[in-house]
């Protein structure tokens, strides 16, 4: 529906540059889902919903911008020398970036260094002394851990792995690059929170208190809460990807609105969030029950 609108408005302006239609649609009509079928099927609806604009992606060199990735959580870790750093676990390793390349809005640039150097064949000392050279503003710990990376990658491009790898880091770390948008639409997963896995409940229990949303009615523990995964999924992504003056629509269980565990959540959405590191605003115009809808519920078919 948004990319039909953006053609809509073209073919109603008499908007002549098809290669820079296709540039702006690209650049602002963006989805990220963990699930990868469901990453696929909707790159196809892209693509379908582009019509005649796709034939133009081979020659612009535009991906489409689907990206299987997680909304919520990039993991980080203290390296030995107390740096920050993100990670992304695979069968293969640990693939480490310095938290200053992400903050700095610096990592298209260092993988598309990474990928000439792996072009070019370069040693490490060639490698440290490019990055050195285009990314100036980078601490020297921040240049011997892309090095180290480079190295990494070079390792597994030498043992006949293929080259899938940076467009992998590219989709990982996608949803700490794209900024904020004026809509943002979704249905984030309803799952309780003792149904998550350990891990994930440790890495997001910090995003959990960052929220405000352990707060709750005394007497009802973390463990005992139901569904609240959507709570979290909320609150992150109107703090990660709502720009200013944007709009926000979630469709999340009606049980976050009346039950005991939902009250940090239901502070968030009436007060926002103000402290010394994040400022997050919310004005909740509208909410839809469709508990008396029932939009899932089997119908009965009459026969003529």
């Amino acid at each position: 529906m948004a990319i039909n609108s953006a053609k809509d408005w073209a073919e109603r302006e008499f908007y002549p540059d098809k290669k820079e239609l296709l540039r702006r649609i690209t650049s602002n009509v963006i989805g990220i889902d963990l699930n990868p079928l469901a990453v696929l099927a909707t790159k196809a609806n892209y693509i379908l919903a582009l019509g005649e604009l796709n034939r133009l992606l081979p020659g612009l060199n535009i991906d489409v911008p689907v990206y299987l990735a997680d909304s919520v959580l990039v993991s980080r870790k203290q390296s030995i020398t107390g740096e920050l750093e993100v990670y992304l676990k695979t069968t293969v390793g640990d693939f480490v970036f310095p938290n200053e390349v992400i903050d700095k809005n610096h990592l298209p640039k260092a993988l598309s260094l990474i990928e000439i150097g792996m072009r070019g064949n370069y040693t490490k000392d060639q490698f440290h002394d490019l990055l050195a050279a285009q990314l100036k503003e980078l601490k020297l710990t921040s240049i011997d851990s892309l090095t180290r990376l480079f190295m990494f990658m070079r390792k597994l491009e030498r043992e006949d792995r293929n080259r899938i790898w940076t467009r992998l880091l590219k989709n990982s770390f996608a949803p700490l690059l794209m900024g904020k948008f004026d809509f943002v639409v979704g249905n984030p997963p309803w799952v309780n929170w003792e149904n998550l896995p350990e891990k994930y409940r440790e890495d997001t229990k910090m995003l959990w208190n960052d929220y405000g949303l352990l707060e709750r009615t005394e007497g009802v523990s973390l463990g005992k809460v139901k569904r609240d995964m959507a709570m979290l999924f909320t609150a992150r992504c109107l703090d990660r990807y709502v720009s200013e003056k944007g709009k926000f629509a979630f469709l999340i269980p009606f049980t976050t609105y009346k039950s005991q565990s939902g009250a940090g959540f239901r502070r968030f959405l009436a007060y926002g969030l103000h402290n010394a590191d994040k400022k997050v605003d919310c004005n909740v115009t509208k909410i839809h029950d469709l508990v008396t809808l029932t939009p899932l519920k089997a119908r009965r078919i009459e026969r003529l």
